[in-house]
């Protein structure tokens, strides 16, 4: 991001500044949970992955207090949180 910053700020001559607005820390989440949702997409012969996610969603504050895990399901044509998301 930092490269794609300086570039466009090079390229059209203005200066860009950033500022950080929030930080969450990075959550493990529970082996139980994840590992049940990797054997139901094998029994159902569905593709899968374990992915990292930035993310700030309520699974990331709800597991200090109890087994969470999260399912990111992917969207036509990548478009999501879009009113166009079918």
């Amino acid at each position: 991001m930092a490269e794609f910053v300086a570039k466009t700020s090079q390229e059209e001559g203005v200066e860009i500044t950033s500022r950080s607005l929030v930080r969450f820390n990075p959550v493990i989440f529970a082996d139980e949970i994840v590992n049940a949702v990797e054997a139901e997409a094998e029994r159902q012969a569905l593709s899968y992955r374990r992915l990292p996610s930035g993310a700030g969603h309520d699974a990331q504050f709800m597991a200090s207090v109890c087994p969470a895990g999260m399912i990111f399901v992917p969207c036509v044509d990548g478009i999501s949180h879009n009113v166009k998301r079918t």
